[in-house]
């Protein structure tokens, strides 16, 4: 979650921090011995430094820091650590309505032809989403309840996108997904990737929508991609 402010940001802070308790120092102890205490100002930073990281990848007092400071500034990027619950809509049954109509003798289906496509139901399945988040990384699980098993999805990178201008703050990442008790024309494992805007709904409850697409089974063209809804309550 560092990317919220930058990494320049985020070492001007610590710098800042630092200066200002080496300052204090020196006003508190007038040191005449310039060698000590720039043992003590290294012994001083190095401490800053340290717990800054280590308070920053605690989850619960990282979270309390961060609702702290989304009280003050209300527009900030928010919390987004927690589980969410939504729905997965994939164009899988787009694939299998073509699949379909490719080996059979009376169906016909022109995938050119916007209005055919747009008759085709998309598919949605029931998902959980669970977050966690510190100040060094976010980590994605996600649970999606599929046609032949449940599959589980695991984040490998993720960076937050904070809002510019009018735009609502949003998230990307890549994931792994596995699926147990694949179709036998299925992929175990593929990889895919998600672009999710945040935005409060009017019960105040943190909303995330957005697109994902997949690498799965690429080489038959067979790539599912569709929409991300999901909502965790509020919390207290």
């Amino acid at each position: 979650m560092y990317a919220v402010f930058g990494l320049k940001r985020i070492i001007t802070f610590i710098t800042a921090v630092v200066v200002a308790v080496i300052i204090g120092l020196m006003l508190y102890k007038s040191p005449s011995d310039i060698v000590e205490f720039g043992k003590t100002a290294w012994r001083v930073a190095s401490g800053v430094i340290t717990a800054f990281i280590l308070l920053g990848s605690v989850p619960f007092v990282f979270r309390f820091f961060w609702k702290c400071y989304e009280t003050i500034f209300p527009s900030s990027y928010p919390d987004i650590s927690g589980t969410w619950t939504g729905t997965v809509t994939s164009n899988y049954s787009v694939h299998n309505a073509i699949r379909n109509a490719a080996i059979s003798t009376a169906e016909t289906l022109d995938p050119l032809d916007p209005s055919q496509i747009t008759s085709i139901d998309l598919q949605t399945f029931d998902a959980k989403l669970t977050i966690k988040a510190s100040l060094l990384k976010i980590d994605l699980i996600m649970e999606v309840a599929g046609l032949t098993d449940t599959s589980e999805s695991f984040s490998i990178a993720a960076s937050p996108q904070v809002a510019q201008n009018s735009e609502a703050h949003g998230l990307a990442y890549i994931y792994k997904s596995k699926h147990y008790n694949k179709a036998a024309d299925d992929e175990a494992t593929h990889t895919g990737a998600a672009e999710v805007q945040l935005r409060k709904n009017a019960n105040g409850e943190l909303e995330m929508k957005g697109i994902y697409w997949t690498a799965r089974n690429w080489r038959r063209a067979g790539n599912t991609a569709g929409i991300l809804t999901f909502v965790r309550k509020k919390t207290i």
